[in-house]
């Protein structure tokens, strides 16, 4: 329930709100605009009397809340009632909202301006210039109001967006994909208390997470029907820790091999913002639109139990983990093409011992990565992968994968002697490993 004391001139309520009492914004004398909900179910009696100066009300939700007595309302001249265009028809059918029903209009959340909402609205940073468009959306949570309107939040946003960007294959294909912002109102800045509007938390060690379907449902506002189930949604966490970690879900019935599923990586601002670049590139670009696996390694893990292989192996088929393997053979292992190229033989690849947080029994093919130290790129058959499904989301199922294409893509990646550097020592490791990614399966 909510009660609301004032005078304010604003109120904007995030999706943690189901229920509001009675009474609860009456004569509210300098009210002017009011956003509801998503979650919301009901509205108390006479929750809207007396509100001489309220100009818009915004419901988010696409089903519409019952409302109790409505008793005598009175709002400002020119006074809007703002609900989803998609379900106006039911808002205008509610019985318990007919008093409202005269000011009702119909809006689209990348319609909402800053001046009258700002959680849930959608700003499009960019748009696919070629091909059908690949959805990455970006938001942010425990972020208050006071950061929005001094600009820090869409300065965050642009900079987690510019830093999926600033590696390849991603750098080169940028123009492939659709970007959007969506705005995340918390009650609160940080985490030293509640008031986070998508729930996310931090767990033991680098471990992340918050409530999926609260992230799903923002991004909704930007990517809707089937094309939310190739989204990836990047969740930036108001905090200055280092962390990170990416839930990945599969659906049951696909077919293809370009690793289908939508992704959530979450991730802390980290102490500078090329950590913060490294970790989105791990989580973002490696687990969650890659679908790559980890390439660290503990000692202390000892071998690769039969249980996580049975995981990899079930996801195998539809593009996911190509970059580990459990063979040290050569001439077999999911790499063996770069192996055998003598283009690629200044590019440290091998068959290296050592993956998914094991030291034995599954194998990796560089002896450093993004995937492993979170520096030095992605490796040439990470790349390969993350190419493959770029062509595949962009141009659909029908285009054809063909090996020299991607070897003439990449040979602004691949290295000669000359550059060719020494290995990162395991001594480079500075941080503690960022968490493995959460693997998720679901029917359709």
């Amino acid at each position: 329930n909510l009660w609301i004391d004032f005078p304010i001139k604003k109120i904007t309520l995030n999706d943690n709100v189901r229920s509001i009492c009675n009474f609860a914004f009456y004569d509210a004398s300098e009210l002017q605009t009011l956003v509801l909900p998503a979650s919301l179910l009901t509205l108390g009696n006479y929750c809207f009397g007396e509100m001489n100066e309220l100009k818009e009300i915004y419901f988010r939700g696409t089903d519409p809340p019952t409302c109790g007595i409505a008793g005598r309302c009175s709002f400002a001249s020119g006074f809007t009632v703002y609900v989803p265009e998609e379900s106006l028809e039911a808002y205008k059918n509610a019985t318990s909202l007919s008093f409202l029903r005269p000011y009702m209009k119909g809006y689209k959340p990348s319609e909402v301006s800053s001046s009258n909402s700002l959680d849930g609205k959608v700003i499009e940073l960019q748009k696919a210039s070629m091909g059908n468009g690949i959805d990455i959306v970006v938001m942010g949570d425990a972020f208050s109001e006071k950061q929005f309107e001094n600009g820090t939040y869409d300065r965050i946003m642009k900079q987690v967006s510019d830093a999926f960007f600033e590696v390849e294959p991603y750098k080169s294909y940028r123009h492939l994909f659709n970007v959007y912002q969506v705005d995340v109102v918390s009650s609160s800045d940080g985490y030293s208390g509640s008031g986070q509007a998508l729930k996310t938390w931090f767990g033991d060690g680098t471990s992340v997470g918050g409530n999926d379907d609260l992230c799903a449902a923002y991004a909704k506002r930007a990517v809707q029907g089937d094309r939310l189930k190739n989204a990836l949604i990047l969740i930036a966490m108001n905090s200055d820790n280092y962390a990170g970690t990416c839930y990945m879900t599969y659906y049951s019935s696909q077919t293809g091999d370009w690793g289908d599923g939508i992704a959530f990586a979450y991730f802390p601002l980290c102490d500078s913002p090329e950590t913060r670049a490294q970790v989105i590139q791990h989580e973002a670009g490696g687990h969650g639109f890659a679908k790559l696996s980890d390439e660290y390694a503990y000692e202390s893990n000892g071998a690769i139990p039969y249980s996580d292989i049975f995981d990899v192996q079930s996801v195998e088929g539809i593009g996911w983990c190509k970059n580990v393997d459990f063979t040290s053979d050569p001439s077999s292992v999911k790499w063996k093409h770069f192996l055998a190229d003598e283009r690629y033989k200044y590019d440290d690849l091998g068959v290296y011992e050592g993956a998914m947080t094991y030291w034995t029994g599954v194998y990796r093919p560089s002896f450093n990565s993004i995937m492993r130290l979170n520096t030095g790129g992605f490796n040439a058959p990470s790349r390969e992968a993350i190419w493959y499904r770029i062509h595949k989301l962009a141009f659909g199922k029908d285009w054809t994968y063909r090996y020299e294409d991607f070897v003439s893509y990449d040979a602004i990646n691949r290295k000669s002697m000359a550059s060719s550097s020494t290995r990162a020592s395991s001594n480079a490791i500075q941080r503690q490993p960022l968490a493995p990614p959460v693997i998720r399966g679901v029917a359709d």
